[in-house]
């Protein structure tokens, strides 16, 4: 692989390929991509370009996300199709509509599923069928105090540490959470009837290496300095931080932040971004930890895209990009026009 050849491919091609990476790709990626952003962020943007062809650095579901928005005869391709997310891959449509039955049935009420964004489009259907919204990072706390003052039950899901810290912040209490274990079995401190909040035991690995220890040994040796850490962080870690977002929210946050010392708990490589782009400030991680997944897309798999991209162009041959159903973008269409009405209505309430 030489990086000279991926540079002479999009010299030669221009504006006719746009490259867009999530924050957690790794620096020798990111440099290549015309946009840097969360999953969602890229979603939005992707959607706007012109491009003829758009390489997703990003994991498999994005990357099908993008092409239901693709205009036509736009091409969305992906580097490395077993980029996956197991949190994401965790629970399946079936799984997620039986267990709504089964909180409908105990609380009495109708439940409203809240799927994290980053999850398989087959999820997307849920919100359709059992009239619920997807949320992103920032707003899941607006989604999910939307439907607690319907006075319907939450499923929020596959998140773990988001809807219980969102929930925290809710003032949601113990009691009124109710937690399925991946058998389905349920556990509740309270009566299950009256249970507000029902999550799923999934959880980031990536977000769980940071430990209450790591915050401890960061505050011993810089004097001053803030925390920031990704709502997936567990609940005792979230609690102790200064700042808990998503990676736009904390990307935002210390751009425009007077604190000068900032310690991060999120992907090594979104630290790596935030100190590039913030050069008046120290800012270290609270520990290196990586997304195994997101590293999936290498130099060398962003190569092979772009030949395939060069040789489909000049010779006709056959172009390894993205199909999907019109279902799925009917799905993916509805539930994010939901969450934006859910959104902007919040707002306006506030």
């Amino acid at each position: 692989m030489k990086e000279s050849h991926i540079s002479q491919i999009l010299d030669k091609y221009g504006d006719d390929i746009l490259i867009a990476a999530h924050y957690y790709q790794s620096q020798e990626i990111r440099k290549y991509a015309n946009i840097v952003g969360s999953s969602y962020d890229l979603i939005m943007q992707c959607a706007k370009s012109n491009a003829k062809f758009i390489i997703l650095c990003d994991v498999s579901f994005i990357a099908q996300s993008i092409s239901m928005f693709a205009k036509n005869g736009q091409k969305v391709i992906l580097p490395d199709p077993n980029a996956k997310c197991l949190m994401a891959d965790s629970i399946d449509f079936v799984t997620v509509s039986n267990t709504i039955l089964m909180i409908n049935s105990l609380t009495e009420k109708k439940c409203a599923p809240v799927v994290y964004i980053n999850s398989l489009i087959s999820q997307q259907g849920i919100c359709d069928k059992f009239d619920g919204s997807p949320c992103t990072g920032s707003n899941a706390k607006q989604i999910m105090d939307y439907y607690l003052k319907q006075d319907r039950p939450i499923f929020c899901y596959p998140n773990f540490y988001l809807a219980l810290n969102c929930a925290n912040e809710l003032g949601i209490k113990p009691e009124e959470i109710a937690i399925f274990a991946k058998d389905l079995s349920l556990k509740c401190k309270g009566d299950l009837s009256k249970a507000k909040l029902f999550l799923y035991d999934a959880c980031c690995g990536v977000h769980q290496k940071f430990k209450i220890e790591h915050i401890r040994n960061v505050k011993a040796k810089f004097k001053d300095i803030k925390i920031a850490v990704h709502f997936d962080c567990s609940e005792d870690v979230a609690k102790r931080a200064d700042f808990v977002g998503s990676s736009d929210d904390i990307y935002e946050m210390i751009k425009g932040s007077n604190d000068k010392k900032w310690a991060i708990g999120a992907d090594y490589e979104l630290v790596l971004e935030l100190q590039k782009q913030n050069l008046d400030k120290t800012i270290i991680a609270l520990t290196i930890s990586t997304c195994p997944n997101m590293q999936k897309i290498t130099l060398k798999n962003l190569e092979k895209s772009l030949l395939n991209i060069e040789n489909f162009i000049e010779t006709g041959s056959k172009l390894n990009s993205l199909t999907h159903t019109k279902l799925s973008k009917d799905y993916l269409s509805s539930s994010l026009k939901i969450m934006s009405n859910i959104t902007s209505l919040q707002a306006t309430h506030n």
